[in-house]
């Protein structure tokens, strides 16, 4: 049976997340081990999401990652302007 195709705004916002996440990290000056601690979330988790090796968008996650960042999910899946996306 073949896989299901993502569509083009799924695959947009799984890379969006992926660079926020990246930004937001760079913005604190902060490593995977200090967002590991503060959100409680695996390593592993959140490696898989900063390298866009994530097949879809955990609510839990999102969750955690916009309290300890103080942000809004769109601020996290959406494109945001001074972020550079490639």
């Amino acid at each position: 049976m073949p896989r299901p195709v993502k569509a083009p705004v799924e695959v947009e916002l799984l890379g969006n997340y992926s660079r926020n996440l990246e930004h937001q990290i760079f913005l604190r000056g902060w490593t995977v081990d200090t967002l590991v601690t503060r959100t409680g979330l695996g390593r592993n988790t959140i490696n898989r999401i900063r390298k866009n090796r994530h097949k879809q968008i955990d609510p839990e996650a999102l969750t955690k990652l916009c309290e300890v960042f103080n942000v809004s999910p769109n601020d996290l899946l959406l494109r945001q302007e001074g972020v550079a996306y490639s």
